[in-house]
Formats: structure tokens, sequence, C-alpha cells
């Protein structure tokens, strides 16, 4: 996906692709519009533009994931650690964050595969690629998360989600 060259901040991007589009607005972070491309893709539906403008979506999919996803095939996860090894047996796992402060905007990013034991896991979260204020290919929740101050402490106090969907082969 090269996210670490596309889907960059305070550009105006186009979603499916990442790159830069003088006819987009420019939004701090493209991280919804990222894991909505990762999902067309896969040819996976989370919602994305244009049933929602870029800006505030990930906010959006939060809540779309939780009162809709499963008539498309989402599943709730009920743990990082059960995120972390889903993405590892090879299905689409997201991890997002709502922000309670509706104006602001929120966090998604895509769990990767990655051997962590359970102490590592437990201390930094599941390992992720995202496109926000910075984009990684590799990092953990705890880092990509870390503009949310609430999203993430450790596997017992968290405001994240996770949801998972099989891929077809």
């Amino acid at each position: 996906m090269d996210v670490e060259h596309k889907w960059l901040p305070n550009e105006g991007v186009d979603w499916k692709n990442g790159n830069i589009d003088p006819n987009e607005r420019a939004i701090t972070s493209h991280c919804s519009g990222f894991v909505a491309a990762v999902c067309y893709k896969f040819n996976v539906y989370i919602l994305e533009p244009p049933d929602h403008p870029q800006e505030y979506l990930a906010n959006a999919q939060f809540v779309w994931l939780r009162d809709h996803g499963a008539r498309s095939g989402w599943i709730a996860v009920n743990s990082p650690k059960e995120g972390q090894e889903l993405a590892n047996q090879g299905l689409l796992v997201v991890v997002t964050y709502d922000n309670p402060m509706s104006h602001k905007p929120g966090h998604i990013a895509v769990i990767r595969p990655c051997e962590k034991n359970d102490e590592l896991l437990s201390m930094e979260g599941p390992q992720i690629i995202q496109s926000g204020l910075h984009n990684y290919s590799s990092v953990s929740l705890k880092v990509g998360f870390k503009y949310h101050y609430d999203a993430w402490v450790n596997d017992t106090n968290y405001q994240v989600r996770f949801y998972a969907h099989k891929l077809d082969n």
C-alpha cells in the first residue's frame, strides 16, 4: 500500500490510492481513507467515501462497525490479543477509536501480522499499519494511537474496539 508515501497528512488525497488530489479537501489525517482503501482492495465493505465525507470518517466508521458491520461480515473481537491472533491467521482486522468529542477526529488502523509475546502485547498492543499524523507500515497500537490519550493504556485499559473480517482466497 506504500502508506509511508501516500495518504499524507494535511493534503487532499484520493482515498482509494492515497495519491495527492488537489480536488479533495486537505485534512489532518487520512487514517479512515487508508483503512477504506485496504478494505476496498480486499473487496470488504467498510463505511467509505462518498457514503461519508473523509473528515470525521473514523468516528463514523467506529459507529458503523458497531451498529451495522455484522451485516457486512464484520465480527466484534473480544480482546487485543485475539485481534493480533486473528490478523496472524490472515483475517482483516481493524482497530478503531471514536473520539468522545464529536468535533474532533477519531482514529482507525489495520492490525498487521506480527509475533509478540504476551507481555509486549499487553504493554503496547497489537502491531498496526496506519495513516495518521505519522504514517507507519509497522508500529505498535500504543504509538500509533498516542494522540488519543485514552485510546490505549494497556490491555486492560483502552477505549479502542476491534473488528475482524474473513478474506476470500
